[in-house]
């Protein structure tokens, strides 16, 4: 074992090993340059029981894909240094609620201000599957079989249009059609059936992450698996061709980003 020091500068890494040898005798101890929260909740929300200190699920509607969660992060929160002295420094920050939450963020755990706080602003559509994705709010399902039906809806109504094809030609008289104006959803969901927009299909039992795979899978979603709290039974969901573009899945409440 190579004895040596860390030098930080500015909060980061600049120098290991034996050339550094001033400032604080750590007596051997093990050092962690930080632990990062595969799925949190931090810094939006300050008091699980006080509704009016929660600002994590937008309810106007219960498909928000353009809302971005970076927009309600508190870098003040009180609950921010309580994570850092247990060594978390930063994580996936997600928006929660309805059955499409929002877009996710990454966040370093630090700053004062949200620019500062931010490392990743729109790093995944957040889709809820089973009971947590049901409910009374427009573009919601009350069932499981209408969560799934209401996605297939949402993307089938959001399909990129077919490129044109370069043999044929518009009639003389015909003038070509004018550019697509489309609302910030309709741009988010757009990027979602491209695969320019990661979704982050959250599902907890069993064969809600059965479905969720099938969904990838079917629409070639660039897609992750949050939560997975059950996934007794939904090894290999997938098939030999994998879930879609880009995509996997995780054990035991957390989330893979590839």
């Amino acid at each position: 074992t190579t004895k040596g020091g860390i030098r930080v500068e500015g909060g980061q890494i600049v120098e290991i090993g034996p050339t550094v040898k001033s400032g604080t005798d750590l007596g051997g101890a093990t050092v962690f340059p930080g632990f990062f929260d595969g799925g949190s909740g931090l810094g939006l929300w300050e008091i699980d029981l006080e509704p009016a200190t929660h600002d994590e699920a937008e309810s106007s509607d219960g498909a928000v894909p353009a809302a971005r969660v970076e927009e309600s992060y508190n870098p003040l929160s009180a609950l921010i240094p309580v994570a850092r002295r247990q060594g978390v420094l930063g994580g996936l920050v997600m928006p929660s609620g309805g059955l499409v939450s929002g877009q996710a963020a990454w966040m370093r755990f630090a700053g004062s201000r949200v620019a500062e706080a931010t490392m990743l602003g729109g790093a995944g559509v957040v889709i809820n599957f089973g009971r947590d994705g049901t409910g009374a709010l427009g573009n919601q399902a009350r069932s499981r079989m209408g969560l799934l039906w209401k996605l297939r809806e949402l993307l089938d109504a959001n399909k990129p249009p077919d490129a044109p094809d370069a043999k044929s030609k518009w009639p003389k008289k015909r003038q070509e059609p004018k550019p697509e104006v489309l609302t910030r959803t309709q741009l988010a969901w757009r990027a979602v059936r491209t695969g320019e927009l990661r979704v982050i299909l959250s599902a907890n039992r069993a064969d809600d992450i059965v479905a969720a795979l099938a969904l990838a899978a079917e629409y070639q979603l660039n897609a992750v698996l949050a939560g997975c709290a059950v996934c007794g039974g939904a090894g290999g969901a997938g098939g030999e061709g994998g879930v879609g573009r880009g995509s996997s899945w995780s054990h035991c409440d957390c989330v893979v980003v590839v």
